[in-house]
C-alpha cells in the first residue's frame, strides 16, 4: 500500500524567508506560536484576494493574542519582492505583526516546503517543480505539529479552523506563557 504521513507527529521543516516588513521569519521566530500557513499567487488576485480577506479575519479574530499569526508563501519567489508585499499587505489592511506575507526560497525550496512539509497537494500536480498552488490552509501547533488542513476559501472551513486553534490554545494555555489564561 501507499504510506501515509501522520499528521499528528509530522514537524515541518526549517525555512528562512523575509516578510513584507523585511524582518526574518523562521521556525526560531515562529516558536510558542500557533501559526496558520497558506502559499498564494499573485498573479491570481483573485483567489489571493479571498485568501487574503479570510487570513486577515482569522487575525482580527486573535488580535489580542500575540501567540496566534499567519504565514502566507508567495509562490512567485523570483517575481515577487518585499515591496511588492508591503503594498499588498498594505491594500488588504493586514496587521504587521499577525500576518506575515513572505518570500525568500526559490520556487524549488518553495515546492518541497508546501508539498514536502506542510504536505499540501499541488493542483498543478506534486512532480510540478515550476509553479504551485493551493486553497488549503495549513494549521501548526507551537510544537510544529500540523494540527489540520482547511479550505481557506470557504467560510464555514475557516470558522472551523479558529475553532481548533480555539480549542489548541486551551490545550497549550499551561504549556506556553504566550498564552495568558485570561486570554481564553
Amino acid at each position: 500500500g501507499k504510506t501515509q504521513t501522520d499528521t499528528n507527529y509530522h514537524t515541518t521543516a526549517n525555512f528562512e524567508v523575509k516578510n513584507q516588513n523585511n524582518q526574518t521569519i523562521n521556525p526560531q521566530f515562529l516558536d510558542g506560536k500557533i501559526y496558520v500557513v497558506t502559499f498564494f499567487d499573485t498573479k491570481n488576485m483573485g483567489l489571493a484576494t479571498t485568501m487574503l480577506r479570510e487570513l486577515r479575519r482569522v487575525a482580527n479574530n486573535f488580535e489580542s493574542n500575540k501567540a496566534v499569526v499567519t504565514v502566507s508563501f508567495c509562490t512567485n519567489p523570483s517575481q515577487d519582492s518585499i515591496a511588492l508585499l508591503a503594498n499588498i499587505a498594505k491594500k488588504f489592511e493586514m496587521r504587521n505583526d499577525k500576518s506575515f506575507l513572505v518570500n525568500g526560497l526559490s520556487t524549488k525550496q518553495m515546492i518541497d516546503l508546501a508539498t514536502k512539509s506542510y504536505l499540501l497537494k499541488n493542483k498543478f500536480g506534486n512532480d510540478d517543480t515550476t509553479r504551485f498552488e493551493s486553497t488549503k490552509a495549513v494549521v501548526v501547533d507551537y510544537n510544529r505539529h500540523i494540527r489540520g488542513f482547511f479550505e481557506i476559501s470557504n467560510r464555514r472551513e475557516v470558522e472551523e479552523m479558529m475553532g481548533v486553534i480555539r480549542a489548541l490554545k486551551i490545550e497549550y494555555a499551561t504549556n506556553n506563557p504566550l498564552l495568558p489564561r485570561r486570554q481564553l
